[in-house]
């Protein structure tokens, strides 16, 4: 099949809107503001509640930021729930994404900061979702993140919240500290004993995304378990 690619070299997007009730009228103005030749989109409303867009040309990470906070105060001001899709560059491939804004948009909630969703940002509560209800258990947590919060769970350590501010503060030992509030050292020497008992190199980059996907399931698990969700 032949690759449909967009024009300019970028990726494209596709973005989901929906309105409850009919309200054509809301979802033609939100096409108005949204869908501009400067944006490189292009609107369609199906079935009077659902306005898809299609963004074109998007060259990078930079410009996926701004379409998705664009998107986002749409839905906050119109009231409307949606979510925006994983950037993909073959236009074959429009229908894999159009589930993904889907089941994205079924975790939004109309009227929060969470009406409009991207399913970059909750594709491990999807998998951990779909995974329970088709299979009745969910995703195992890596080991090592298992080990280091049974050590929390006993000897209040820390190392879960450790590992997790150091890779939100980009691996950086002082921010780590000044986030947590405690001494340069007693970080390092956490990461040290993370790593003995993990069997895991921090600055392997490897290991480091094994570990980051291990503490977004895990996080995850307990949140839903928390809100009486099936785990």
């Amino acid at each position: 099949m032949a690759r449909l690619r967009s024009q300019c070299g970028g990726d494209y997007l596709l973005a989901k809107l929906t309105a409850e009730g009919n309200l054509v009228s809301t979802l033609e103005y939100a096409k108005s503001q949204l869908c501009r030749p400067e944006f490189h989109s292009f609107g369609a409303i199906g079935g009077g509640k659902t306005l898809w867009i299609l963004f074109t040309d998007v060259p990078d990470e930079f410009q996926y930021q701004q379409i998705f906070s664009r998107l986002h105060h749409a839905a906050r001001i119109f009231k409307l729930s949606g979510a925006l899709s994983d950037y993909f560059s073959d236009l074959s491939e429009l229908a894999a994404h159009r589930q993904q804004a889907e089941l994205a948009e079924s975790l939004s909630r109309k009227g929060t900061d969470d009406c409009f969703l991207s399913f970059r940002g909750e594709y491990v509560t999807i998998l951990v979702q779909n995974v329970t209800r088709r299979l009745g258990t969910t995703i195992p947590v890596p080991w090592q993140i298992r080990r280091l919060a049974e050590l929390d769970d006993r000897k209040r350590t820390d190392y879960i919240l450790t590992l997790e501010t150091y890779f939100r503060c980009s691996c950086g030992l002082a921010e780590t500290a000044e986030a947590l509030g405690v001494h340069k050292n007693t970080i390092h020497y956490r990461l040290k004993r993370i790593s003995e008992i993990t069997k895991t190199d921090l600055k392997n980059a490897e290991d480091c995304e094994l570990l980051r996907d291990g503490l977004m399931i895990h996080r995850k698990i307990r949140q839903m378990s928390s809100e009486g969700g099936a785990i």
